[in-house]
């Protein structure tokens, strides 16, 4: 077979760009070959497998025991299952454990780097239980950690159609050379990915087989190259995709996995890589998108949005979301903890222009009043005139404020917008939320979760003081009393000269 390579390199080279290497492949595939027939390290990648199910606490996803005072490097061992395949399963049976299936599959792939390469129908049963059983460990994957961070931005940048970015995924990901021509690769992703990102359908016309067809097409213009251990995984998504049409034509792997990609982006909250794909997620044009936040928290509950003309569409939030309760309950859940610094920073921004807002709103109603007073007895006109100006908004911050705002009354179903424009208004709509069954599930959710709430509302209340000083002392006492910052610096740098010279 190496010789058959040998003699095929020349050929492939002078046809085609691709620049796989079909020796490190041929190798690659014969060392899991002779793997498969050692028995014992089948037995430790079964015995693997099933503890790290236990430890993701991964459910209805069971593995045969192994028995390993009766195996040997020959012969395994293992607990005997009932089932049938999971091709021969009710249709209704195959849809709810391909779900089962596609959690456990996710979690191999971008959580523990060690992936089960031969899902094929033969090793996957439906035992009498309803659950989904995994057969067959002899040929397995190891994915690096910084590879299945890539795969996570590289699913981000799809959706997000940023081809610039998606090439140097590629390139991260070893698909790609270092020194590729990359106007060429962005144009041809977009000819290739376009149809799946642009046109009718959004992810319903993603299936893998096509996409890898459609990729294979391109070979000739590009210098694709396929890393050894992908080949075991885009089979193994075949496979998988394979069972799964069987019982949902419209069935694919990209919509199923979305959901889990975006717990991922914002439960990982040390890893450089996430926390970039997340910015990218959130923030539109250089501002923080509040529809984008709802979309991804949506997305990461299990309500993906979808429009007619996008993969997975960030900015559709879903008609039939989360409610204020399931908000609440999984902000504050170790699922989120990378997105809770976040939105503290955000929130505290919030709550400034809101409250600048209502400044505004009340000083303009004061000049209103006092422009029908004589100048003479206009007392306090140039103060309220300073707050008025200082206060003022500005039209991003207003289109910001407006979709938090349409978003609140939405959880809530209540007019916040009223409350925020007269405060009189605020006291009917807390009688309204304080019979909320909605408002009332969601302060008990914050009770279970004292703790979390308790730091997370300190972390809000910090950024909110860090906001505040910032406009009193760059902003509000500059411009109403000009003398008096520079004079207390002054004061503050003799203080600490008087202090430093008693000291020494």
């Amino acid at each position: 077979m190496r010789r058959g390579v040998e003699w095929a390199e020349p050929i492939r080279k002078r046809f085609s760009a691709e620049r796989t290497n079909y020796m490190e492949l041929l190798n690659t595939w014969a060392g899991g070959f002779y793997e498969e027939l050692d028995f014992k390290n089948e037995a430790y990648n079964q015995i693997q497998f099933k503890e790290l199910l236990v430890k993701s606490d991964i459910q209805n996803v069971i593995v045969p025991e192994v028995f390993e005072e009766y195996s040997s490097r020959r012969l395994l061992v293992s607990e005997w299952i009932d089932g049938v395949k999971l091709t021969q399963a009710d249709p209704e049976e195959i849809e709810k454990l391909v779900d089962v299936g596609n959690s456990a599959f996710l979690t191999q792939l971008l959580d523990w780097g060690v992936f089960h390469g031969d899902p094929h129908p033969g090793n996957l049963l439906v035992t009498p239980e309803g659950k989904l059983c995994i057969l067959d460990f002899g040929l397995m994957a190891n994915i690096p950690g910084e590879d299945r961070n890539k795969m996570v931005s590289a699913v981000i940048h799809v959706a997000n159609k940023d081809f610039g970015q998606l090439v140097d995924d590629l390139i991260d990901l070893k698909f790609l050379p270092n020194d590729v021509d990359r106007p060429k690769v962005e144009t041809v992703m977009g000819k290739v990915l376009g149809p799946f990102v642009y046109q009718g359908g959004g992810a319903k016309n993603v299936d893998f087989r096509s996409l890898a067809r459609d990729l294979a097409g391109v070979t000739r213009e590009i210098p694709f190259s396929i890393p050894p251990y992908y080949a075991l995984v885009g089979r193994a998504i075949i496979s998988l995709e394979g069972i799964a049409l069987q019982a949902d034509p419209d069935y694919r792997l990209v919509m199923e996995a979305y959901p889990y990609v975006a717990r991922r982006v914002m439960s990982e909250d040390d890893t450089p890589e996430l926390q970039k794909a997340l910015a990218e997620i959130l923030y539109k044009d250089g501002g923080f998108s509040v529809n984008r936040l709802a979309a991804l928290l949506n997305s990461a509950m299990g309500y993906v949005g979808m429009s007619k003309d996008a993969i997975v569409d960030f900015d559709s939030i879903p008609e039939d979301g989360a409610t204020a309760s399931k908000f609440v309950e999984f902000i504050l859940s170790n699922q989120s903890k990378s997105i809770r610094s976040t939105l503290s920073v955000e929130l505290a921004k919030a709550i400034d222009i809101v409250l600048r807002r209502m400044v505004r709103l009340r000083t303009s109603e004061i000049l209103s009043s006092m422009n029908r007073v004589p100048a003479p007895f206009r007392i306090g006109y140039n103060s309220v005139s300073k707050a008025n100006e200082l206060s003022a908004i500005r039209k991003d911050e207003e289109l910001y404020v407006d979709s938090l705002i349409a978003l609140s009354s939405q959880l809530l179903g209540v007019d916040v917008r009223g409350a925020i424009d007269e405060p009189f208004k605020a006291l009917s709509m807390l009688r309204q939320l304080s019979s909320n069954p909605e408002i009332q599930e969601s302060l008990r959710v914050v009770s279970a979760n004292r703790g979390t709430a308790e730091t997370f509302a300190q972390d809000i209340a910090a950024e909110v003081q860090k906001v505040g000083s910032r406009r009193l002392y760059d902003e509000y006492l500059p411009a109403t009393f000009p003398g008096l910052i520079p004079a207390f610096k002054a004061a503050t740098t003799t203080f600490n000269s008087l202090s430093l010279r008693r000291k020494t």
